[in-house]
């Protein structure tokens, strides 16, 4: 059902109330073709004009429209009312045989040399229709005006609801005649303003994806995955001794979700996506801005549908911070990281076509991040050469935010056995620093707790930012044509 999958997404992109088809039924089964068909004839019943051309059509689908026009070398034959064909042909004496069907009359007529022996059937048929013509102009029809002197007129009015077969000469009539109009004149370049394209591209993201927001599978996994969180860590006592275990969890929350929304992204232009953006854009259904704001605002909220059900659960059976405003940050800074996973995929997304290879460099940027992220080696410890990555590990920031909201401001009574925390950095002083406070913390993490919570989330908003305008110019210019053939075409 391809062909009715490319009306439908045409049609939901812009709702224009003149649609062109050329062929649309070209390469379908008779069964399909006649599909495509009618569904063509629901848009007209709903008030939409709609012309198009054929070849061979069944007299199932002749029965469908309003308006035909009949081709004879490149000259109409017929153009009326497609009920009143056959009558016309009977009046100039070319009935149609009983229990045949119309259209392989009609293009047995129109490629016939020769009735008789003498005239050519297609002389006849032309003769036939400039008189008539020049005598009175046939109920329903509108002559092409702007036409090229090809002879072809338009059959049906474009300002009501009328399924119609036509010729490119007529096609490129009703283009002139609505290039001229003044709402043409305003659109010239895409069928609908920047917002409408906002909305509607939107509301169709919305509709594809809201199924994975309830999907039970994956629902399922993140439950089981926050209680066997909260079960593990499990009220964890407000001691030096749970130090190591509370900065685990934090670090673990991080990670999860820098790699789950990550991957996520990674298909959001391919396989799939991709070859439909390409065919729209070319089309001129809609502007590139326009589509990746939709696609990227309305996926935002089922991205962060997840965290929040994580941290609703494994925060307070884990029994981090008690206060509602720890909690509030801890989950926007959590959702900050989501969004930053998010746009390093789209980037990666977006540059990268081949899936495989974009899987792989996806999962390295994350192991890069990963191992800098100051939990499995403290920053100072680093060789200077290599130092630096730390600074371009987006987990790093997300993980320092989280452990200052966690413990700044507290103090951990010391336990019966000395950690890094209260021991100095190598956990060997002779005299414990009781009770452990937060600057102790820091300074056993490496955590630069200069930037505090704010510093390190706007470091990443700044990688936000920067990867998902680097998403949007790599669709832009790498991939995606941006000059529309549609345009071209009007031009």
């Amino acid at each position: 059902m391809a062909a009715c999958d490319a009306v439908a997404r045409g049609l939901l992109a812009s709702h224009p109330t003149v649609s062109l088809y050329v062929e649309p039924t070209s390469g379908l089964d008779s069964a399909t073709a006649l599909t495509v068909v009618k569904l063509l004839r629901s848009l007209a019943d709903e008030g939409r004009t709609i012309i198009t051309t054929l070849h061979q059509p069944s007299s199932q689908m002749l029965e469908l429209f309003d308006n035909i026009m009949l081709l004879s070398s490149g000259r109409v034959v017929y153009s009326g009312a497609a009920a009143d064909a056959l009558s016309y042909f009977e009046n100039i004496g070319l009935p149609c045989p009983i229990n045949y069907n119309p259209c392989d009359f009609f293009l047995q007529l129109l490629t016939d040399t020769a009735a008789d022996g003498s005239q050519p059937v297609t002389w006849r048929l032309e003769a036939a229709w400039a008189e008539r013509e020049a005598t009175s102009a046939p109920v329903g029809v509108v002559p092409a005006a702007g036409g090229d002197g090809d002879g072809d007129t338009l059959g049906g009015d474009v300002s009501g609801g009328r399924l119609s077969i036509t010729s490119a000469g007529a096609v490129r009539a009703v283009r002139k005649r609505l290039h001229s109009s003044s709402v043409w004149a305003e659109q010239r370049k895409y069928p609908a303003n920047w917002w409408t394209q906002v909305m509607t591209i939107g509301k169709r993201s919305f509709i594809q994806r809201r199924g994975e927001l309830l999907e039970w599978v994956q629902l399922s996994q993140i439950v089981a995955i926050s209680f066997l969180v909260g079960i593990m860590w499990f009220q964890l006592e407000q001691t030096e001794r749970t130090l190591d275990e509370r900065v685990s969890i934090l670090f673990f929350s991080v990670v999860v979700f820098s790699f789950m929304p990550m991957f996520s992204a990674i298909f959001s232009f391919m396989p799939a996506e991709g070859p439909v953006l390409h065919k729209e854009r070319s089309s001129g259904a809609y502007r590139l801005s326009a589509f990746y704001v939709a696609k990227t605002t309305v996926e935002m909220p089922i991205e962060l549908f997840y965290p929040t059900i994580f941290t609703i659960v494994a925060y307070w059976m884990a029994g981090l911070r008690a206060s509602v405003g720890a909690f509030v940050l801890h989950l926007f800074v959590l959702f900050m990281i989501v969004l930053t996973a998010l746009s390093i995929g789209l980037f990666v997304s977006a540059t990268v076509r081949n899936i495989k290879l974009a899987q792989v460099l996806g999962t390295l940027m994350l192991l890069v991040a990963l191992l800098a992220g100051g939990f499995y080696v403290r920053n100072e410890t680093l060789p200077s050469w290599v130092a630096w990555v730390s600074s371009l590990s987006f987990i790093k920031y997300g993980f320092e935010a989280l452990l200052i909201i966690e413990v700044q401001g507290r103090t951990f009574p010391c336990s019966t056995v000395p950690t890094i925390y209260s021991g100095g950095l190598a956990g060997t002083s002779t005299v414990r620093q009781c009770p452990v406070t937060d600057e102790a913390i820091y300074r056993a993490r490496g955590v630069a707790d200069e930037l505090g919570v704010w510093g390190n989330v706007g470091v990443l908003l700044l990688w936000i930012v920067v990867f998902r305008v680097g998403a949007y110019f790599s669709l832009k210019w790498l991939h995606v044509s941006h000059k529309p053939s549609r345009r071209a075409a009007a031009a």
